[in-house]
């Protein structure tokens, strides 16, 4: 199973699953929008990060892969350099495969 592709296709995202930490990294190149500009949601099953900047608004949504994987509630989101790296805690995520966006 894969997480889902993002909406948009010109930002490029790379996707990462640690079994070890049952946690996903959503890594996704941001520029030229500043920390400012973005807003990030995590709830049971999405992920999104929206990107407001001069050309407009971008939302990017990931999904679980399956209805039994969920998103928990330990979350981290960091911005560096125009890069975007979201950290979130998955549960029952044994059987999952994350795949490069």
């Amino acid at each position: 199973m894969s997480i889902a592709p993002p909406q948009s296709e010109h930002r490029p995202t790379q996707y990462y699953y640690d079994s070890a930490t049952d946690r996903v990294d959503v890594v996704v190149d941001v520029s030229p929008a500043g920390r400012d500009d973005l807003t990030v949601l995590v709830g049971g099953e999405t992920l999104e990060v929206t990107i407001d900047g001069h050309d407009g608004t971008d939302t990017r949504s990931f999904r679980t892969p399956s209805a039994d994987w969920t998103f928990g509630d330990d979350h981290e989101a960091v911005y560096n350099n125009g890069v975007l790296t979201v950290s979130v805690e998955t549960s029952d995520g044994e059987d999952a495969e994350i795949v490069d966006g």
